[in-house]
């Protein structure tokens, strides 16, 4: 998601008229005054606009929690369908050892070890499932955690391309009062 003007939760505010008096009172003529402040006010404009701003976070967590419980209904709907299915299967399944216990008893532990194997695989089958959702989960926290990176970066450029400029001044004034 691209930052948007409309999310913007701060504007960087910039007085480029008393940058400008402030260069010129230490000695830089108003041309290369007025240079520069254009120039740094272009740079802050610029920065500004590549910053995503804390609403823009906020509504891109949002977005991945709604996202998220989507998902969780989703898996929810099929784990209940699944628990419906098992259950029918058990009930008929019951409903014959009963019948066959009276006649022959024997075909009923086997028919007991089946279903013990069908468990087996019922719940390892879950286990995969649960393993995929908490898979799914994971990438999910990763790319909240991708983009608070991100934003580190991108503040720490902002930092640094506030010290360029404040070498700049430096040396312009430099320039300007020891040619």
């Amino acid at each position: 998601m691209k930052p948007t003007e409309q999310h913007r939760e701060y504007v960087m505010t910039f007085d480029t008229l008393a940058a400008s008096k402030r260069l010129q009172a230490a000695g830089i003529s108003e041309a290369h005054a007025d240079a520069y402040v254009g120039l740094l006010q272009e740079v802050l404009t610029a920065q500004e606009r590549t910053l995503a701003s804390k609403t823009d976070l906020a509504v891109l967590h949002r977005e991945i929690q709604l996202e998220l419980e989507t998902f969780r209904g989703e898996i929810r709907t099929e784990l209940k369908a699944f628990q419906g299915e098992i259950r029918t299967e058990l009930k008929a399944f019951q409903g014959e050892i009963r019948t066959e216990l009276e006649t022959l008893r024997g075909e009923v532990f086997t028919e007991i070890a089946n279903v013990r194997t069908e468990m087996q695989g019922i719940r390892a089958d879950f286990a995969d499932r649960f393993g995929r959702v908490e898979g799914r989960i994971g990438g999910l926290e990763g790319r909240i955690g991708r983009v608070e990176g991100q934003l580190t970066v991108m503040t720490r450029l902002m930092w640094v391309m506030a010290t360029f400029m404040i070498g700049l001044f430096g040396l312009a004034i430099k320039q300007a009062f020891f040619p």
